[in-house]
């Protein structure tokens, strides 16, 4: 907000008022930066004292939400930046492999594609009420997949300005890649390892497409309500919940966004 108030200064040519935003701008962006766990490898969504609840290895799905919602094309955080896509492999290790939801075990053994993720690992509301288990959400499982078209995109697109035909796996990004295209048939990879940027871009997409199509299968009438029961896999909590839809248009953009770019896919 305060770069796009910096722009806006600047066209009217209030460069004091664009200058101090810029200022602050920059003294928010090191202060977010403190926030990345590099022995972790994880962006945490809260640090000590904390006020609420104590969330599990520090991770929650308002950090995708933040990149979706908050990110200025500027490279600061965006969907494909090392740390964001560390922090949603830790989020899929807790949420996904682990016994946190296991409508997810229910899902894998009838074939469906995908996962679904919630806010995070101790969530204690339902949908109804607080002080019992939380479940899968539909928008923060949505907005993971449009993190992951968009990624898809801009991949490709630095490749292409950078002229260059493969993505180099780091330390960092090693923990989402491996697993991922490992998932999607395209071999294990290691850190050092250079991939072509469309094995890349394809695993995600096809990635995101499962995450939507798992979402779809426990739709009743392709109503969206807030929450998926854990357990059973029925809808909870509020009805036709707007940001639900939202995610689910903001996801299909970008799918058509990268299709357009990148005709086959």
């Amino acid at each position: 907000a305060l770069l796009i108030g910096a722009d806006l200064a600047t066209t009217l040519e209030d460069n004091g008022a664009a200058s101090y935003y810029k200022q602050q701008a920059a003294q928010i962006s090191t202060a977010i930066d403190g926030f990345w766990d590099s022995s972790s490898g994880i962006i945490r969504v809260t640090m000590p004292p904390y006020g609420g609840p104590y969330k599990p290895q520090h991770l929650d799905s308002a950090v995708h939400l933040a990149v979706l919602y908050g990110y200025n094309n500027d490279g600061f955080y965006g969907p494909s930046d090392e740390k964001v896509l560390s922090t949603v492999a830790k989020l899929k290790e807790l949420m996904y492999n682990g016994e946190l939801y296991p409508i997810n075990a229910q899902d894998d053994k009838k074939g469906l594609p995908g996962f679904l993720i919630g806010r995070y690992g101790n969530d204690t509301y339902d949908g109804y009420e607080t002080g019992s288990v939380g479940n899968p959400w539909i928008l923060c499982s949505q907005a993971l997949a449009e993190l992951q078209y968009r990624a898809a995109k801009e991949i490709i697109l630095e490749a292409k300005r950078k002229n260059v035909p493969g993505l180099k796996i780091t330390e960092v990004s090693e923990k989402f890649y491996s697993p991922l295209l490992q998932d999607h048939k395209y071999g294990t990879v290691r850190a050092g390892d250079t991939v072509d940027v469309f094995h890349v871009a394809e695993a995600l997409v096809s990635d995101a497409d499962g995450i939507l199509q798992r979402v779809k299968y426990h739709l009743k009438n392709l109503h969206m309500s807030e929450q998926i029961n854990l357990n059973d896999g029925f809808e909870q909590g509020a009805n036709d919940l707007t940001w639900s839809y939202g995610t689910l248009f903001g996801a299909l953009y970008a799918r058509m966004q990268f299709s357009d770019l990148f005709t086959g896919y």
